[in-house]
């Protein structure tokens, strides 16, 4: 599979991840009682990458002179806690339909993730599995690695096998060996996403 189709596949998914989210929040504004404009609807929309509607700058502009921002976000912000609290009520498996959406949806920059936010409780946007132990593998790795090379210099030092390094050589061997473990750590994380 080429990049550009699994590109366009992971666009696809995205939007069909976002247009599932509005449709819930929509929803869930009727259930509420709480109207939302034209204008209010189409910022769910907003994003500066791929899929963007194209007046969607025009609709940012009328909304910055029309809406206070920070009560726009909450309001949507509890739309969609109370959509995902409905959803859950009625079918117990629509929480994993939301989870794969905002995880999809997570992949780009979209305005609409600002108002998921951590308000909705933890794993709004799922971590990859077991991302927590990776972590803390990883840093136990380079603090072992660390303290590996740091004795393994000293005792080199100690019997005159470094000599010919110009001093603080070792300090720097150690700086070079954490940088090269921080870069293959970025590395993994670059991939697991």
């Amino acid at each position: 599979m080429s990049d550009q189709t699994a590109s366009s596949e992971t666009h696809a998914r995205t939007m069909a991840a976002k247009e599932f989210v509005i449709s819930e929040v929509i929803k869930q504004a009727v259930v509420a009682d709480t109207p939302l404009s034209e204008l209010e609807r189409k910022m769910l929309y907003f994003t500066e990458g791929p899929g963007a509607p194209p007046d969607i700058y025009d609709t940012a502009s009328q909304f910055e002179d029309q809406y206070d921002t920070p009560a726009y976000e909450k309001k949507i912000s509890t739309l969609i806690r109370d959509a995902r609290k409905r959803a859950k009520e009625e079918s117990p498996d629509s929480e994993g339909r939301w989870k794969e959406a905002l995880a999809d949806l997570s992949k780009e920059d979209h305005y609409i993730l600002v108002m998921v936010g951590d308000r909705i409780g933890a794993g709004a946007v799922p971590r990859p599995p077991h991302d927590r132990l990776k972590l803390f593998a990883t840093a136990l790795a380079v603090v072992v690695i660390g303290v590996g090379l740091t004795i393994a210099f000293q005792t080199m030092s100690d019997r005159g096998l470094l000599k010919h390094l110009p001093s603080g050589a070792t300090l720097v061997l150690l700086v070079v060996a954490l940088l090269l473990g921080f870069f293959i750590r970025q590395k993994t994380a670059r991939k697991d996403r």
